[in-house]
């Protein structure tokens, strides 16, 4: 699946959006900065998520932790722990993945992953807790996939 989407992401050229080419990346440095350029909708979803649990809290007889009203804020803390793991793992399977990479691959498949995942965060919370495979399915495939990929390479250069 990794492989297909890197094929298919050669087609696109979302640098061009962002005013990158592909000889702006042949550094390490200027690799990393796309990486945490990119993952710009992450941590506003991240910041939404804190947002809507604070949120309910406020308006909520949770407001008082001792009260013992926790349970009416735990699904948007469950959707906030969630989001902040797969963000974790995104984030630094795409910081890892780039030194693998060509310039090229990585103009397009940096914005593709951080794109997929912020749209699952969304069908995630949307489908929360019944429906949010699709959720789940779009932010951490892409994530698991690209870890496989770069344990795949580690292995192939220390092994």
């Amino acid at each position: 699946m990794a492989v297909q989407v890197a094929l298919y992401t050669e087609h696109l050229d979302f640098g061009r959006y962002q005013g990158v080419n592909a000889t702006d990346l042949e550094q390490l440095g200027p690799r990393l900065q796309y990486v945490l350029q990119n993952a710009t909708p992450g941590v506003v979803w991240l910041l939404f998520s804190v947002y809507i649990v604070i949120h309910k809290q406020m308006t909520s007889p949770a407001l008082d932790p001792g009260a013992g009203y926790e349970h009416t804020i735990q699904i948007p803390k469950n959707i906030l722990q969630n989001s902040l793991e797969q963000f974790v793992l995104s984030v630094t399977s795409q910081l890892i993945l780039v030194t693998y990479l060509e310039p090229k691959t990585i103009l397009n498949i940096i914005p593709t992953l951080s794109l997929l995942f912020f749209i699952g965060r969304i069908g995630f919370w949307l489908g929360y807790p019944r429906h949010r495979g699709l959720g789940w399915f779009l932010g951490l495939w892409p994530t698991v996939a690209t870890i496989v990929y770069i344990g795949y390479r580690y292995v192939a250069i220390y092994f």
